[in-house]
């Protein structure tokens, strides 16, 4: 049930089913997918990811590669330069939630300034990692974002604008 005001609505079957595909999810091994024009870049990360227990079920060094490595894997997080040949990061971390092939993204980038940050949050990024100083960390912050899920499902990007259109008209209908 959702509260809103003085309304009770029932969302049903939307958030049992989402609530049973992420508990089946997150009881598993978290899998990731790097997505980084630099091939040198990719299996250090993988490496450094490995050693720490996550999985990395595949690597590729631009967009059309990584979306088929997405639809073919179904990984959790995908960790994605913020510039990469042809089609740049933002617009790969955009299409990959929107089409609900990740449940997160990672953006990182040589660039740590606040522009390459908003760039990166406006996409959907849940972390930003700064590849020069935080790599090394990434394991850890994956293991983070992963235990803040296990608090409990939360609305996803899709999920929230699935709620907002069908609550909209209700709301209105209210005024």
């Amino acid at each position: 049930m959702f509260l809103s005001g003085r309304i009770v609505i029932r969302l049903g079957p939307i958030y049992t089913r989402t609530k049973a595909i992420w508990y089946k999810r997150w009881a598993e091994a978290m899998k990731v997918i790097i997505v980084d024009d630099s091939m040198v870049m990719r299996e250090a990360l993988s490496e450094a990811l490995e050693a720490d227990g996550i999985e990395v079920v595949a690597t590729a060094p631009d967009a059309p590669t990584a979306l088929e490595a997405a639809a073919e894997y179904h990984p959790d997080v995908a960790i994605v330069d913020l510039h990469l040949p042809g089609q740049d990061g933002e617009k790969l971390a955009a299409e990959l939630l929107d089409s609900h092939l990740v449940d997160y993204v990672v953006m990182m980038s040589v660039d740590s300034s606040s522009a390459a940050r908003l760039r990166a949050s406006r996409a959907g990024a849940a972390l930003f990692v700064d590849k020069c100083h935080d790599t090394s960390r990434l394991g850890r912050e994956l293991q983070a974002l992963k235990a803040s899920a296990s608090l409990g499902p939360t609305l996803k990007r899709w999920e929230a604008v699935t709620l907002i259109a069908r609550l909209t008209p209700l709301y209105q209908a209210m005024r």
